[in-house]
Order: structure tokens, then sequence, then C-alpha cells
């Protein structure tokens, strides 16, 4: 049995139509894609003439100590309802 790990770049089947709803933004921002669980998702972003080790260095320090944003569309969804969801994401995701 084959399994495609998540971190595996697989060139086989690409282009795919497994994008989202960011994707043209992401790539007119002159974003570098991988494929991911059958998603195209950023990997990196060139800003001018910088290397991808420094841009790679840089966007995490954004993201670590500022602000960012990361599409994790490749990694599914879960819909949570009900009357008491909101009680549940806010005590999972900011631990009130």
């Amino acid at each position: 049995m084959f399994y495609n790990w998540s971190y595996t770049n697989r060139l086989g089947g690409r282009p795919t139509d497994r994008v989202s709803g960011v994707y043209g933004r992401l790539k007119r921002d002159k974003g570098h894609f991988l494929f991911r669980n059958g998603w195209e998702v950023p990997q990196v972003f060139d800003i001018d003439e910088e290397g991808m080790l420094s841009t790679l260095s840089r966007e995490y320090q954004m993201v670590t100590n500022k602000c960012g944003v990361i599409d994790m569309s490749w990694k599914g969804k879960i819909e949570v309802k009900g009357e008491d969801s909101d009680a549940l994401m806010n005590y999972a995701i900011c631990t009130q």
C-alpha cells in the first residue's frame, strides 16, 4: 500500500485543481508552490532578490513573533455545530 506523506512534494499529477480560495492572490504575490495532500500550497515567497533561506527565516520570525496568515486548506476542515460550539472553540483555540 502506498501512502503519500503530507510533507512529500510529489511532482506527478501536477498541476492540480485543488487550490484554496486565496491561491490566485498568493500566486500573484510570487508564491512558490508545492504539492501537499493533493493541494497546491505556498512554500515560500520571493521578496525582490532575497534568497529562499533568507525569505523562510524572515517569514518564520514574522509568524512566530508578530502576526501571519498561513493557508491551511490542505489540512482539511472540521465543522463544529451546536449550542456550546463557541465555548468549545474558545476553550480549544484560545484556552479560555
